[in-house]
């Protein structure tokens, strides 16, 4: 055969394949980039994204390719100065994961991103909430008693009392996600009475419930996404009687 306008023999073929062989080999090392050339990813998640004020969340991810032994950076976004704060710094460990402990000590949305050397900086956020008892909160309309009563025995001393066919509204925001109670009749009024009890997110029913003398339900509803929170009392039975939403509370991240 010719090689390059010469002829060749046996001997001279089998050099040009090897030499073919060696440099396959050489372009295949180039085009494999080191590890360390490679640019990293970072990721972030929540593993409660609406805690309560208090409880822990745990803020985690993963590094890849592995960077066991390196720094993540952990920030919170402050919006009274519009800067990312830093929180922690976290070394990964064998597997290049991280894992850091937070408890929120205020409600709201709290906005955190991880830092990593050239990575992108992803965020997660989640929203804390708290339990605030109406007893605390000023009603948007009507108005109500505000009592340490018993009902069925049991004592509430954060109370909503009133009686039959009256309603109060109080103000959720459109950022509150549930309300509670302990409902029935105080265990002053006479054994004959009987109250319907009620609650409402905006027009929509949460409780509807005729309670008689003796008897308490507790109630734990959705109230999400609502911009007012109704109770309404209305008389079940013969006579005029008090109904009382024992510690009434809803959860809101205000």
């Amino acid at each position: 055969m010719r090689f390059g306008g010469m002829r060749t023999n046996a001997t001279t073929r089998a050099r040009l394949v090897l030499v073919a062989a060696l440099m396959g080999s050489a372009v295949g090392v180039v085009a494999t980039s080191p590890a360390g050339a490679v640019t990293p990813t970072v990721s972030i998640r929540m593993s409660n994204t609406a805690p309560d004020v208090g409880q822990l969340v745990t803020i985690s991810g993963t590094v890849t390719p592995n960077r066991a032994g390196q720094v993540v950076t952990l920030q919170r976004y402050a919006k009274a100065t519009r800067t990312w704060v830093t929180y922690s710094r976290v070394a990964l460990n064998r597997y290049s994961q991280y894992a850091y402990g937070y408890r929120p000590t205020t409600p709201g949305n709290q906005t955190w991103r991880a830092v990593f050397s050239t990575a992108a900086q992803p965020m997660a956020a989640f929203v804390a909430y708290r339990w605030i008892y109406l007893y605390n909160l000023d009603t948007a309309e009507g108005g109500v008693g505000r009592e340490s009563v018993e009902i069925n025995g049991q004592t509430f001393v954060r109370s909503i009392v009133d009686g039959s066919n009256d309603s109060s509204q109080w103000n959720l925001r459109r950022n509150c996600s549930t309300f509670k109670a302990t409902i029935g009749l105080p265990d002053s009024e006479p054994s004959t009475r009987k109250i319907n009890l009620a609650v409402y997110a905006d027009a929509v029913s949460r409780v509807d419930q005729v309670l008689s003398f003796g008897q308490s339900k507790f109630v734990q509803v959705s109230i999400a996404g609502a911009l007012r929170l109704r109770l309404d009392w209305t008389t079940a039975g013969d006579h005029w009687a008090v109904g009382a939403f024992g510690n009434a509370a809803i959860r809101c991240s205000w």
